[in-house]
């Protein structure tokens, strides 16, 4: 399956607060029990799973669990489809910012500092 390129990481940070919000409504529509709220949610849930920059094995586990989780909603089994979606919580691991250190001279005695990078290239590897 051909995925979309990367996001640039501020949109990333937003992508996953929109994905996490969207978890949260589809697990209260769920618990609720509406069947129609739970698959309008899941399916904003799943254009959020398409768009986040994660790596592809957790994208192909994020798709099954997300797809196991629509075959219970539509069986009505919202135990397990809660379950599924708890495993899919799981799945998914955000990218923490990589940080590179500032160095100051040593003859000032100040601390390190440490300043975000965007990329990992531009990271220093120890």
């Amino acid at each position: 399956m051909i995925r979309p390129n990367p996001t640039p990481p501020s949109q990333a940070d937003d992508l996953n607060r929109q994905f996490l919000f969207h978890m949260h409504c589809l697990q209260k529509a769920i618990s609720s029990g509406d069947e129609n709220q739970s698959m309008e949610f899941w399916n904003e849930t799943r254009n959020f799973v398409d768009a986040l920059p994660i790596p592809t094995d957790q994208y192909d586990l994020a798709v099954s669990r997300l797809h196991n989780c629509q075959r219970y909603l539509v069986s009505e089994e919202f135990g397990a489809a809660a379950y599924e979606l708890k495993l899919l919580a799981g799945t998914i691991e955000f990218e923490k910012p990589v940080r590179k250190p500032r160095y100051v001279s040593a003859k000032r005695q100040a601390p390190v500092v440490f300043e975000p990078v965007e990329t990992e290239e531009q990271a220093v590897h120890f």
